[in-house]
């Protein structure tokens, strides 16, 4: 059961890749094909649509880096 449980992840993951490399190549072809006649582009990737990325302001970063690193604001009170 284990054997089968991994055989089909790796197939899925194989599957994934071969999504994005060809969603990808087709985007490339896309791309010159529309600035050579002055068409538009496609400015998002297959794999950014299936995993968006959650966006963070500057304060959430640096909180992040501060809380990574274990440095502390000598403002803080924590």
């Amino acid at each position: 059961m284990a054997d089968y449980c991994v055989s089909r992840f790796r197939q899925k993951q194989e599957q994934k890749l071969y999504r994005a490399y060809i969603t990808d190549a087709l985007m490339a072809l896309n791309n010159n094909i529309a600035s050579y006649f002055g068409g538009t582009s496609i400015i998002s990737r297959y794999m950014d649509i299936l995993n968006p990325q959650k966006e963070k302001n500057a304060a959430e970063i640096v909180a992040d880096v501060m809380k990574n690193a274990g440095l502390h604001f000598s403002g803080d009170d924590t």
